[in-house]
């Protein structure tokens, strides 16, 4: 990895509470544990604000590895800010590297995401290596096994545009009726649409838009 960076390893909590957290940690690299992306799969379904956050890092994801070729997953995948996302002063320009070598599948989840930091440390013992996390018992773990852990507070400093491109707005039953010079086209295995915002639809390029219900349904504002 990178040399004269340290490297940030994200637990699963900071990802559904900011999903935007891959990118907030300027010229460091960021760590992905593959216990955080089977949790992240187990939280996606539903339309509670984890589950829209679980959705989102896994569309982060897969668009980092697209924008870069799957070969260029080994080699560690540029970090670049989102089009359309305002992340104050942040700005990223490590890389983004997953867990590739199987770790111990035993243990709880907060075991097996501490043991694959431990294996990277190990790996990488000229590289400063830190936990990141939400839960406090786990940092605590890190710290008796001598690994260095942070609870993860950027979003306090956010800037209100980025607070606004960070909540999810939800959508009225009538919205499809509403709009009846909609276009729609597919493209690549994804559904398109263009439409004429109302008054009262204050959207924001990459905000996340929901119907909920039988019929569920979740966009992405691409742009405005």
């Amino acid at each position: 990895m990178s040399r004269g960076k340290r490297i940030y390893a994200l637990d699963t909590n900071v990802l559904l509470h900011d999903p935007t957290a891959l990118f907030r940690f300027e010229e460091h690299d960021v760590f992905i544990p593959m216990k955080v992306l089977e949790e992240l799969d187990e939280k996606k379904n539903g339309s509670s604000e984890l589950a829209r956050n679980a959705r989102q890092a896994s569309r982060f994801f897969n668009e980092l590895i697209e924008g870069a070729g799957r070969g260029g997953i080994n080699g560690g995948l540029p970090l670049r800010n989102p089009g359309g996302v305002s992340l104050g002063r942040s700005d990223a320009r490590g890389k983004l590297w997953f867990q590739s070598k199987p770790g111990n599948g035993n243990g709880s989840p907060d075991n097996q995401i501490l043991g694959a930091v431990l294996a990277l440390r190990e790996a990488q013992p000229d590289t400063p290596v830190v936990l990141v996390s939400k839960d406090i018992n786990l940092r605590i773990k890190a710290g008796i096994q001598g690994l260095s852990a942070e609870d993860y507070e950027n979003d306090r400093a956010l800037d209100d545009f980025a607070l606004l491109f960070a909540g999810h707005a939800e959508l009225p039953d009538n919205f499809w009726p509403s709009h009846p010079e909609l276009r729609s086209w597919a493209e690549r295995g994804r559904t398109y649409y263009e439409l004429t915002p109302r008054k009262h639809e204050q959207w924001y390029p990459q905000q996340c838009l929901y119907l909920p219900g039988e019929n569920s349904v979740e966009l992405r504002v691409l742009s405005m």
